[in-house]
């Protein structure tokens, strides 16, 4: 059996091989090249998981050639890929309300600072999260912005996304940036809403060894611990 537990995080090879269950169920006429590039890896890596997974009844193979090979879930594979999809989960979840519970610690000290409004920007897997968190405090949620045009219009939570252009008309005392990266793309994007008295914040990137805070969130640029808020005083 693929083992869950905690070491869902590491890119390990129980992961993987779970990556290639569901894709395979998910659709079972990949080519092994199709397969590889679904669950990022090489077709030679692919195809060792595939051989293994056949060898334990978990795989059916059919085709001549690796162009033609299609992949197909035998019960017992069909039960594995259940089994272990649900161990994962349960670790999923656990993870998830801790993180949830960190950020609102988080959003509730921009609160503390004067930020009692605000639009988040970034619709996405990230922001998400930070929406949830935010509703355990004291911060109003005015908003969701995005610089994607492609996410302009479409529901995210109770909210429609907007332009960055939007953002001034729902007057919030502030935008706080969900990503975890391109912070001072993002940030430069946001600039023009200084001028107007609505701060931006985010919360703090990982930043790559070559790379000082200033590169990172731009002059004037101030770190903090990793996982507590950067403030941009430049721009408060």
């Amino acid at each position: 059996m693929i083992n869950g537990g905690s070491k869902f995080l590491l890119p390990s090879k129980d992961l993987r091989t779970l990556h290639v269950l569901i894709e395979i169920a998910n659709q079972p006429d990949l080519s092994q090249h199709q397969l590889a590039r679904r669950v990022k890896l090489s077709s030679s890596q692919v195809n060792n998981y595939v051989k293994e997974l056949k060898a334990k009844g978990l795989l059916d193979i059919r085709g001549n050639t690796n162009r033609t090979y299609r992949y197909f879930l035998t019960p017992e594979g069909e039960r594995e890929k259940e089994t272990a999809l649900i161990a994962y989960s349960v670790d999923v979840i656990q993870l998830y309300g801790r993180v949830k519970r960190e950020l609102a610690k988080k959003i509730q000290q921009v609160v503390n600072e004067g930020i009692k409004t605000a639009v988040l920007f970034g619709a996405a897997e990230t922001g998400e999260v930070v929406l949830a968190a935010s509703k355990e405090t004291e911060l109003k949620v005015l908003g969701i912005s995005d610089n994607d045009p492609q996410k302009h219009g479409k529901r995210f939570g109770d909210f429609t996304v907007i332009s960055p252009l939007e953002i001034e008309r729902l007057h919030p005392d502030g935008v706080l940036v969900t990503s975890f990266g391109k912070m001072d793309e993002i940030f430069e994007s946001l600039k023009f809403l200084e001028e107007k008295g609505i701060a931006s914040r985010g919360l703090a990137s990982v930043p790559q060894s070559h790379d000082s805070a200033e590169e990172v969130l731009g002059p004037g640029s101030q770190t903090k611990p990793r996982g507590e808020f950067v403030e941009r005083r430049d721009r408060l």
